[in-house]
């Protein structure tokens, strides 16, 4: 049987990772999208997101996607209520995967119905895992302008999730492999399917003998690659290939910059028609509250 997240809760404190955004620099990042949006006096659809985080104040928040101030306040909430239930579990396991067949072309942003995307792969991940595999699904979708190999620019959606196995056994790095990874691009640039094990040490349990003890606690490790799940914002990813010189293996240079231009409406814009917890993927997990302050329970099929 699980334990109940709540139990033993005030115990672990988990705290947002190292670099991550302080308040004053989700307010200058808010100033700068209000900037870039009034800016386009020709544009009648920029005015609305605009007007709407000139009106976001602490006692009457917008709850955007194209706010950082409160994107902010709800990934500290996730960061506290992902980990408080990972916690309780066994291993975790993290996996990235770019989708095959879901790039868009610029400019056609707009053309993703988001709420019917996540509930599509959500139904694949279902079909692909094991039946009688039970398992907890805590993720988020992340959209990058992918420019690869001086290639054309494309919106590419990219799915990272956190997997735990409910009853602790039946999990495991080769199980998910053979479920999950035909559903990646068949493409060998930057790695289209990759997962790892989270050395979590136990959480709160000494580390097993014999390995090498990690530069930062469980706590947060946890909680790094929880808020790496839902990332505060949409970025330009530019890369290229090379063959490393010492092992010939092939190798890719991959580096995040901030958008800018007709880039950076169309991406306010998207994002200014969701909420922040609107790109979030779960399984086996419920969510209660506002999204300020959300709390997440297991399911009822899970609990006994």
């Amino acid at each position: 049987m699980l334990r109940h997240p709540r139990k033993n809760a005030r115990a672990l404190r988990f705290k947002p990772p190292e670099k991550f955004e302080t308040l004053e620099v989700a307010k200058k990042r808010r100033q700068k999208c209000i900037a870039h949006l009034m800016a386009l006096t020709n544009n009648e659809k920029a005015q609305v997101p605009a007007t709407k985080l000139l009106s976001c104040r602490k006692s009457a928040r917008c709850r955007s996607g194209a706010c950082p101030v409160c994107m902010r306040l709800y990934r500290l909430r996730w960061i506290k209520e992902c980990c408080k239930l990972l916690a309780q579990l066994g291993d975790v396991y993290r996996v990235s995967m770019i989708l095959d067949h879901a790039s868009l072309e610029p400019d056609s942003l707009h053309l993703l119905d988001l709420p019917k995307f996540l509930e599509a792969q959500q139904t694949a991940i279902n079909r692909a895992l094991p039946d009688d595999l039970k398992v907890i699904i805590i993720g988020g979708i992340d959209i990058s302008l992918n420019t690869l190999e001086n290639g054309d620019a494309h919106w590419c959606p990219h799915l990272y999730l956190l997997i735990a196995s409910a009853s602790g056994q039946g999990l495991s790095k080769d199980v998910l492999d053979d479920s999950l990874k035909p559903m990646a691009r068949r493409s060998s640039a930057s790695r289209p399917y990759m997962s790892t094990l989270v050395k979590q040490h136990g959480l709160g349990k000494p580390p097993c003998p014999g390995l090498i003890p990690l530069p930062l606690s469980p706590e947060e490790v946890l909680a790094k690659v929880v808020s790496y799940a839902l990332k505060a914002a949409f970025v330009h990813r530019s890369g290229y290939g090379y063959i490393r010189r010492l092992s010939n293996e092939q190798s890719h240079n991959t580096r995040p910059q901030s958008l800018r231009g007709p880039s950076l409406t169309e991406a306010l814009l998207f994002m200014g028609q969701h909420g922040p917890g609107k790109r979030v993927l779960l399984r086996g997990v419920r969510r209660f509250g506002r999204p300020e302050r959300f709390v997440l329970r297991l399911g009822r099929r899970l609990k006994a």
